[in-house]
């Protein structure tokens, strides 16, 4: 059964993610979390940048500068953020 969609976009340059959404029932218990930490894992070994876009106010945004991103812009309707690579120790 799936349980979440989401698109990512790889290029020479970042990654974008775009379509990230985990079905209601299956959100707060860590899904969400582990993905983006995958996602984030290979960016930072490629020495990408992530980038993203939320709608404001929305409660995903917690969960994006829990695991590094940084608010950069936004429009009417959408907040954007960014994650520059975290080069391993």
């Amino acid at each position: 059964m799936p349980i979440r969609t989401i698109s990512i976009e790889k290029n020479e340059n970042h990654f974008e993610i775009g379509r990230f959404f985990i079905l209601p029932e299956f959100q707060r218990k860590g899904i969400g979390s582990y993905i983006l930490k995958r996602i984030l894992q290979e960016a930072d070994e490629l020495g990408r940048v992530t980038k993203l876009a939320h709608l404001k106010n929305s409660p995903v945004e917690s969960l994006y500068e829990r695991h590094g991103f940084d608010f950069v812009g936004q429009n009417e309707t959408h907040c954007f953020m960014e994650r520059k690579p975290i080069k391993p120790s």
